[in-house]
């Protein structure tokens, strides 16, 4: 079998191909792009692994830590056919599969997921194995107010005035209608949503389990029970 070894700015790196493969060239290539998109951000960077073999991809963001190695995931698909990203959370693997019938160079699904951190690990579209990252970073984009506008703050403090003065049933139709407009207008998840909702429906529980429970078997706007986690729907 023949095989090529070329630099990178992450490595050596090996392919079962002669040097002038387009297959290699590709990699390569991707490789000078992925390396630019890191010279770029601020929530990743690349160090020498501890094997020192290759260079690792580490995030700088909250919550957990991602690492990725690119050049351990590149070789193991063209020598062994792998489709697995070569990712590790807080230190231990997880299993992330590249799409099915890689076709392009395969550090596109590197750079891809890269770009998803850059995208602040949407709810959406992070893989379910580092779904607790993405809700990491949800709370704390809520808590930093970085996906708050003005208007979303005013609001957050009627609904609190109303708690204060006891008034929960106006309370939880202004949590609905927030939620609603939150999902419509600025296109937050379900699951952020519930970030946002969840310390406003919880003092409302601690009052009385019942209250969240009996407004939504009438809710002013029947949507406004997809908000609600189920703990909060059935009265305990």
């Amino acid at each position: 079998m023949a095989k090529t070894t070329v630099s990178t700015v992450f490595g050596k790196l090996t392919l079962p191909y002669l040097h002038y493969d387009q297959r290699l060239l590709a990699e390569q290539k991707g490789l000078k792009l992925l390396h630019s998109i890191l010279e770029e951000s601020k929530i990743w960077a690349s160090a020498p692994s501890n094997a020192g073999k290759e260079f690792e991809i580490f995030s700088l963001d909250d919550g957990d830590e991602v690492s990725i190695f690119p050049l351990e995931t590149i070789q193991k698909y063209h020598f062994h056919n792998d489709p697995h990203m070569e990712v590790t959370l807080n230190q231990e693997p997880v299993c992330i599969l590249m799409q099915p019938g890689q076709e392009c160079a395969v550090v596109d699904a590197v750079i891809s997921f890269v770009l998803l951190g850059e995208a602040g690990w949407p709810l959406r579209q992070t893989p379910h194995q580092l779904r607790q990252k993405a809700t990491q970073l949800a709370e704390f984009r809520i808590r930093t107010g970085n996906l708050f506008s003005a208007d979303d703050v005013n609001e957050i403090l009627r609904i609190k005035d109303l708690l204060e003065a006891e008034r929960y049933h106006d309370a939880l139709a202004l949590i609905g209608a927030f939620s609603r407009r939150c999902y419509t207008c600025k296109g937050w998840d379900v699951a952020e949503i519930t970030v946002a909702i969840e310390p406003l429906l919880e003092e409302i529980y601690h009052v009385d389990r019942r209250m969240i429970h009996d407004y939504l078997r009438a809710p002013i706007e029947t949507t406004d029970r997809i908000f609600v986690p189920r703990k909060y729907r059935v009265r305990g």
